[in-house]
C-alpha cells in the first residue's frame, strides 16, 4: 500500500514473480505408471506449511513425493492402455534435473484435497512420454499429498 497526495492508500498491481527451485529425481516405472520420484525433504517440507496454513494433515501419496510422467491404470479407471516397457526401459534409474515453484496449488474435489508444486515443462519428461506413445502437451506437478474428507 502506497499513501498518495490525498493520504488514501491506493494498492498498485505488480507483477508476480514466481521463484523455481531446482531439484534431481529419479526416473522409476512402477505399476504401469513412469514417475520421477523426488527428495521426500522437498515434500515434508511443504506438507508443514498445509498442516501449519490449513490445520489439516495430509496424507502422503501411494507413490511417494513423485511427478507422474505417465498415469498407469488407476482403481475404477475404465480408459486401459498399454505402455510399450521396452521403450521406456532406457529411462528406468535415470537422474534428472527438474525445476519446482514453491507455490503450493490444490483442488478441493468430493473425495478430498489435493496439493501440489507446479513443475516446469522437461524436455526428459516429454521424450518419456512421446516414447510411452503419449502427447507430450502436460502440465507436470510435484504431489504434495491429499486430506481425505
Amino acid at each position: 500500500l502506497l499513501q498518495d497526495s490525498f493520504g488514501l492508500a491506493s494498492v498498485i498491481p505488480r507483477k508476480v514473480t514466481v521463484n523455481w527451485y531446482s531439484a534431481n529425481c529419479t526416473i522409476r516405472y512402477k505399476n504401469s505408471w513412469v514417475i520421477a520420484e523426488c527428495d521426500d525433504s522437498i515434500i515434508t517440507y511443504y506438507r508443514w506449511w498445509v498442516k501449519r496454513l490449513t490445520w489439516k494433515k495430509i496424507s502422503t501419496s501411494f507413490h511417494g513425493p513423485h511427478i507422474s510422467i505417465v498415469i498407469g491404470s488407476r482403481k475404477n479407471n475404465k480408459k486401459s492402455f498399454v505402455i510399450d516397457k521396452e521403450a521406456i526401459k532406457r529411462y528406468d534409474g535415470l537422474v534428472v534435473p527438474f525445476q519446482y515453484s514453491g507455490e503450493i496449488e490444490f483442488d478441493n474435489r468430493e473425495d478430498g484435497i489435493y496439493y501440489w508444486l507446479p513443475v516446469k515443462d522437461n524436455d526428459c519428461f516429454n521424450e518419456i512420454r512421446e516414447a510411452a506413445g503419449f502427447k507430450t502437451e502436460n502440465k507436470y506437478h510435484l504431489t504434495i499429498g491429499y486430506y481425505q474428507k
